[in-house]
């Protein structure tokens, strides 16, 4: 039990980790910035992303994180901000220093594979694809590894049928968000 947990049993205060005010406040700004995403309102759900980020390097709660990281990544590649994006994603990837779970790596590679789709760099996409469905295999996920498989998938159709380039892979792939949880 740690120094407010003491304090706030001895006055008689719940903070499980459900009532901890940073978890709630977390909680809510996680809430508000995927509905404003959902709605396309991306300036608004960085804005929430960036203090859900805030919160949880103020706990240290790096799968958090990570899922945040992703989601600002999402937005950034939707936008064809891909430097950004990018940027992101290379913060997931390089978290832990490799001793970081392998499911956010997973999903990081997801996420990087749809932007080199994004990019048009569809033969990269291929291969990275591929090796977030084996990372996603080895960590468990199957929501990882689902996503990967299918956007692989999906990639072969747009190598297929390429009228469009690369920005309609970007609309097309939106219904896959890679930070969806």
């Amino acid at each position: 039990m740690n120094l407010v947990e003491r304090i706030a049993k001895w006055v008689g205060v719940d903070v499980t980790a459900v009532n901890r005010p940073e978890l709630v406040a977390f909680r809510e700004t996680m809430d508000a910035a995927r509905a404003s995403k959902r709605a396309e309102e991306y300036a608004e759900a960085l804005d929430a992303f960036e203090r859900a980020g805030k919160l949880c390097e103020q706990t240290g709660d790096v799968m958090a994180l990570s899922v945040v990281r992703l989601h600002m990544a999402d937005i950034y590649t939707r936008l064809g901000q891909f430097e950004d994006a990018q940027m992101y994603i290379n913060l997931v990837l390089r978290s832990g220093d490799g001793v970081y779970p392998t499911a956010p790596r997973a999903y990081a590679k997801v996420a990087l594979g749809v932007l080199q789709l994004a990019r048009g760099e569809h033969d990269a996409a291929r291969d990275t694809l591929d090796d977030a469905a084996a990372t996603a295999r080895k960590a468990k996920s199957p929501g990882a590894e689902g996503r990967a498989i299918r956007l692989r998938q999906q990639r072969t159709h747009l190598r297929q049928h390429p009228a469009g380039g690369g920005r309609r892979g970007v609309g097309h792939l939106r219904q896959h968000e890679v930070g969806g949880r």
